[in-house]
């Protein structure tokens, strides 16, 4: 398990390194909230702008081609390669000038964020109020860093308590945990800066408390529950998605007698003495407690409801499935689909698996699945309501959502693996082939040559002409680190994921 958390620490710090200044999804806006907080000052949606320094940067690194399309006098990927060897260093050394200023003057750009419940943000203030006096690039990299360390090693314990707790033992319990930790949207969601970093692993500690809790007669762990769920309400609004599981299991503890009243009343009020301020605040601004900017710019609850209807649910699910794999950041560059297609493939066997066992199926496992219910059918509400706002262009909840169950499916998939003796072991033996073999095409074909100039689709031939050429040329104008330390992090990420997959391989035979 100590490889585990080496290897996820690892990737952490590989991925927060490698990803270019922004390419993080709606990063500057996330990055703007903390400079907000640092401020003194809580950010308010459709008023507060980002800070000037922060809408120069955004003219002087190349950014992907969505957030270009809104963004006047910025540059793509393709034409910042194509510039001048001076003009990129140039830019970048006026990158790398830009500091924080405590009066800067708000720019012309809206801070979508805004909205945002503020906890993993306070977390960050600190920090940045100590490295206030480094570069924009230095303080967004330390961030990062800090971030997703931290959010690693909440991860990893609330992932390891989980699986524990559903009965997953051996090579089993290890294939879940690599496989976490291996996939791409996770990183994508965590190694940069935003509130991801705090709510993903909230989620699965909220999730492993659950299921240790309905088998006990605990006190401490309603009250416990109480709290999470009271911390990822001020972390992200999609918690709102969990609040009937607590409701759920609050009424299941006085149905089974199991916990003393008092126990349950404090529990329950809790979250609304703690995050209820934050939700009332949203309803007076405005005029709904979820603050969603979608429904904050006036689509209603029959519209979502009449959108139900019309949107192509099976090509929405399967993309959304696809994309809660792999998404190449904020560029939405593709991977292979074949390969995440036999991905999925394994993870649905695996599920059916589980439920050709379902006499084995336990209590806790059923809170989980109805866990997992709970969030779907708040991301399926707010699918409709995007799907409004866009005029029917958004047909799937955004990639970084799901990741929040992402740790609780890989770990019931391997459950059913468990359970199935040869039949579990031998797929259990191809997911880890596949997983790992995405893993390390993730960096060494994808994100690699992609931040190092490499613009087309991925062959054997080019990618081997383009890292035995100069790879580090175009690379040290876009990577937050010097190559250097990338190519370090690189050989450890690729040395641990052999080993893992190797040791989890020889337990299976």
């Amino acid at each position: 398990m100590r490889l585990v958390l080496l290897f996820a620490l690892t990737t952490a710090a590989l991925y927060s390194c490698l990803l270019p200044l922004w390419e993080g999804f709606d990063e500057p806006f996330h990055y703007a909230y903390v400079e907000s907080l640092a401020a003194g000052r809580l950010p308010i949606l459709q008023h507060t702008r980002i800070p000037s320094e922060l809408r120069e940067s955004l003219k002087l690194t190349p950014v992907g081609p969505i957030l270009h399309r809104s963004l006047p006098g910025s540059i793509v990927y393709s034409d910042w390669f194509a510039l001048p060897p001076e003009e990129r260093f140039a830019r970048r050394n006026a990158l790398e000038s830009l500091r924080s200023k405590a009066a800067a003057q708000p720019s012309d750009l809206i801070n979508y964020e805004a909205q945002q419940a503020p906890l993993a943000y306070a977390l960050l203030v600190p920090l940045e109020l100590l490295i206030s006096s480094m570069s924009l690039p230095q303080r967004i990299l330390v961030i990062r860093l800090f971030a997703a360390g931290m959010s690693t090693l909440l991860l990893f314990a609330a992932s390891r308590w989980l699986a524990q707790t559903l009965g997953l033992e051996g090579p089993l319990r290890l294939l879940a945990l690599v496989c976490v930790f291996e996939s791409q949207m996770l990183w994508g969601s965590i190694a940069h800066v935003t509130n991801d970093w705090l709510a993903i692993p909230l989620v699965v500690t909220f999730a492993a408390c659950l299921a240790s809790l309905v088998r006990t007669r605990s006190s401490q762990k309603i009250i416990a529950l109480g709290f999470l769920l009271a911390a990822g309400l001020l972390t992200k609004a999609y918690f709102l998605g969990f609040v009937p599981v607590f409701l759920a299991v609050l009424l299941y503890k006085r149905v089974c007698s199991t916990i003393p009243f008092r126990s349950r009343l404090f529990a329950g009020g809790i979250p609304v003495l703690v995050a209820g301020p934050w939700y009332l605040r949203n309803l007076r601004l405005y005029g709904n407690i979820s603050g969603i900017q979608e429904i904050t710019r006036g689509v209603t609850f029959l519209q979502a409801f009449h959108a139900f209807f019309h949107i192509n649910w099976i090509s929405g699910i399967i993309d959304l499935a696809r994309w809660s794999l792999w998404t190449g950041n904020w560029s939405f560059v593709a991977f292979s689909r074949n390969t995440v297609n036999i991905e999925l493939l394994l993870l649905a066997v695996s599920f059916c698996l589980l439920l050709v066992r379902f006499r084995q199926i336990a209590i806790s496992e059923l809170w989980i699945f109805f866990t997992i219910a709970s969030f779907t059918f708040a991301l399926v509400y707010y699918t409709c309501v995007a799907w409004v706002d866009t005029g029917g262009l958004a047909q799937a909840a955004e990639p970084w959502y799901p990741q929040a169950i992402m740790p609780a499916i890989w770990i019931l998939a391997c459950l059913g693996l468990e359970r199935n003796g040869r039949v579990g072991r031998l797929v259990a033996g191809v997911l880890c082939v596949v997983s790992a073999w995405i893993a390390a095409l993730t960096y060494l074909a994808k994100l690699f040559p992609l931040y190092g100039g490499y613009q087309v689709r991925a062959t054997l031939p080019e990618m081997w002409k383009w890292w035995t050429g100069n790879p580090s040329a175009l690379l040290s104008t876009t990577a937050l680190a010097p190559p250097s330390v990338l190519y370090a992090l690189l050989i450890g990420f690729l040395a641990l994921l052999v080993a893992l997959n190797a040791a989890i391989l020889k337990k299976l035979v």
